[in-house]
């Protein structure tokens, strides 16, 4: 074995296809500041990607960039993760405007014409009856676009309260999304807040339900506070271990995930 192989070896850079172990990231856009200082423009992609693509899953691409830039843009952006078989998802804000416009049907339609891979949508308190989520789930299923969902605790949805949800209302909300084939379930990190907050932990249930491989946990934005992903992170992996699917990852924090889970491996 050469030099390389063996370096490939060690810091696990071959890439597999695998339901844990999952990073995925945050595409934001050139209107983000000064919530964020660091963006993806389609030249710096292609450099980035030719690095770090080995350790990105998933990629949310943020919904103002898919809203308000130019369309072939979008698209060049979408094609350039697929190139390095990352996915690439719609985030739950997307489906939040459209839902507000009264347009989620077209706006899945028009998330398929634009390449993506994925549409997530978010937890509804049942405001939205049972048949319109199915309709429009099967929208997706027509449109070439896969499932995923994230809970968010009711203030995300509807700003009714800052109350952590029991586990079995977060099942029974998931239920209909995982019974038509959603993939994987986002924990929103506002909703662990709550849940550490109240001294109350809910996961063991969803995991148990779910398994952990269609789980994926999300760390807070840096625009809410420089460094409480890295705290985010450290409780996840304390909890649930080194090989859980982490989201909302940026973009200079990806190959820091890796290595924490390379060192894991080593303690």
């Amino acid at each position: 074995m050469n030099f390389r192989k063996k370096i490939n070896q060690k810091y696990n850079l071959n890439r597999q296809s695998k339901s844990l172990n999952q990073t995925w990231m945050k595409d934001v856009g050139y209107d983000e500041s000064p919530n964020y200082k660091e963006n993806l423009g389609l030249p710096h992609l292609e450099d980035f990607l030719q690095v770090t693509s080995k350790s990105i899953d998933f990629v949310k691409i943020c919904t103002d960039q898919v809203l308000k830039y130019p369309e072939n843009w979008i698209k060049k952006k979408v094609l350039k993760y697929k190139k390095y078989n990352i996915k690439t998802y719609l985030d739950h804000t997307y489906f939040l405007e459209a839902y507000n416009l009264n347009s989620v049907e077209e706006a899945i339609i028009y998330g398929s014409q634009l390449g993506f891979d994925y549409f997530e949508f978010m937890s509804t308190y049942n405001d939205i009856p049972d048949k319109d989520l199915l309709n429009w789930i099967n929208i997706c299923k027509r449109n070439n676009l896969k499932i995923l969902y994230e809970h968010h605790p009711e203030k995300n949805w509807s700003s009714k309260n800052n109350n952590f949800t029991n586990s079995d209302k977060i099942i029974s909300m998931l239920k209909i999304f995982f019974e038509n084939d959603a993939e994987k379930l986002v924990l929103d990190h506002d909703e662990f807040e709550l849940q550490s907050n109240h001294e109350v932990n809910n996961y063991d249930e969803i995991i148990s339900y779910l398994s952990l491989d269609k789980i994926c946990f999300e760390v807070t934005s840096p625009k809410e506070g420089e460094t409480i992903w890295i705290k985010n992170l450290e409780d996840y992996f304390k909890l649930f271990g080194f090989n859980i699917n982490v989201s909302n990852i940026m973009p200079s924090q990806v190959l820091y995930v890796n290595k924490l889970r390379l060192n894991s491996k080593n303690c």
